[in-house]
């Protein structure tokens, strides 16, 4: 396949690529003519999405592989300095990397250990806090952006994943966290009404130097959920079914929808006026969100 030139030649890192929507993004910013520096836990799923975007018209050598954990406090600067050494500068951040739960825990309740907690917070704000914070530096003089992929579960409650709540607070943007300090980033449950407040001055603190700073909020998205939770196909049909009922357009939402939404936000042709927005992809599901937050209570309660 031929690439096309939405991003051509403009370096993007991308969080938590080896599988899912970040494998999407990856593959659909390969279309598009980036050059990538993809990260992610899995060396060999990592690798597959290389191939993948290859595939897909990108060159071997604009795809860039980087093994690691983002929760760990040497990760960020090594995905940096790969980025730079292989492209030389830096234009997009797509904070992709993010859990509803963690390994051995099907849920994240007030009932689980307080470990449960941490862990969450450390992966889905604490290591998009360190990202940026290592990333703004090169991002002013591109003048580029960033993208942070949420999710719905911060903006509508919903039973069993009641730590979410607390973790991707108004489209997983940083809140509680101070990107000035000289030391380690600082958090708070981010819960009272001055997240908001403190989310927008952070958005415009980068707009005054230039650096667009968006989210994007997907709703219930095909996935390898099936694979990851461990259930039968038959048993996950049902779980399948019961979300779509709870969805106005009566369906999941595609991997490329994601990606393809990523891509306006990240593209300052499309979207060089847009700063300080989560962009909800959903289908209506928030619109219902009373339905939606029942059926999926329901329909995770039904797994083993």
């Amino acid at each position: 396949m031929v690439a096309g030139s939405r991003f051509s030649d403009k370096c993007t890192i991308i969080t938590g690529a080896s599988s899912g929507i970040g494998r999407g993004v990856a593959i659909y910013f390969a279309q598009e003519g980036a050059k990538l520096l993809l990260s992610g836990r899995n060396a060999e799923q990592l690798e597959e999405t290389k191939n993948l975007c290859v595939v897909e018209g990108a060159k071997a050598e604009n795809v860039v592989c980087v093994v690691g954990d983002v929760t760990d406090d040497d990760v960020p600067k090594k995905l940096l300095n790969a980025a730079l050494e292989a492209f030389g500068k830096l234009h997009i951040l797509i904070n992709n990397a993010g859990a509803l739960t963690i390994p051995g825990h099907k849920t994240s309740t007030i009932s689980d250990p307080i470990e449960v907690y941490d862990k969450l917070m450390d992966i889905n704000l604490r290591s998009i806090v360190q990202m940026t914070r290592t990333c703004i530096e090169e991002l002013k003089k591109t003048k580029g952006n960033i993208v942070n992929v949420s999710s719905i579960s911060s903006m509508v409650p919903k039973p069993f994943i009641t730590y979410c709540l607390y973790i991707l607070p108004w489209g997983k943007e940083m809140a509680g966290a101070s990107l000035s300090s000289a030391n380690k980033p600082t958090t708070r449950p981010p819960k009272q009404p001055s997240t908001n407040s403190r989310r927008t001055s952070h958005w415009l603190d980068l707009a005054t130097v230039g650096v667009r700073v968006n989210s994007i909020n997907p709703g219930f998205i095909k996935t390898n959920l099936i694979t990851r939770l461990e259930v039968n196909e038959q048993l996950y049909k049902k779980f399948e079914e019961s979300i779509a009922i709870s969805n106005p357009l009566g369906r999941f939402g595609s991997i490329d929808e994601i990606a393809r939404s990523v891509g306006f936000l990240a593209d300052n042709r499309d979207a060089g006026y847009v700063t300080g927005h989560s962009l909800v992809v959903d289908g209506g599901s928030t619109l219902a969100n009373c339905s939606a937050a029942s059926h999926f209570g329901r329909s995770l309660s039904m797994l083993p």
